[in-house]
């Protein structure tokens, strides 16, 4: 199992969904996404989606509990993937 590390924490939102990063897989993987809750992690959520917009993961606005969590993923094979970050709030992840 490969794991992907996102420390989402430290990036500040301005607006309520910004694409983060894009990447690529060879093959499926399932993978552990890291995210730390920050000062309201219940402001916070995110998904992963493809090319499409379907979302591939996802952890809904205040389901991210403070510290780290970790969330388990199956990411589908040679498909472009985005994480879009959401800040319920606004203020950003550490508002």
């Amino acid at each position: 199992m490969k794991k992907v590390l996102y420390t989402l924490q430290k990036i500040t939102l301005v607006t309520l969904a910004i694409c983060l990063a894009q990447f690529t897989f060879a093959q499926s993987q399932t993978v552990d996404i890291i995210v730390e809750g920050g000062t309201f992690p219940g402001e916070i959520g995110f998904q992963i989606v493809d090319n499409a917009n379907a979302v591939q993961a996802c952890a809904a606005t205040g389901s991210i509990a403070g510290g780290t969590n970790t969330l388990s993923a199956t990411l589908p094979e040679g498909v472009p993937l985005e994480i879009w970050a959401f800040d319920s709030w606004g203020d950003g992840w550490n508002g």
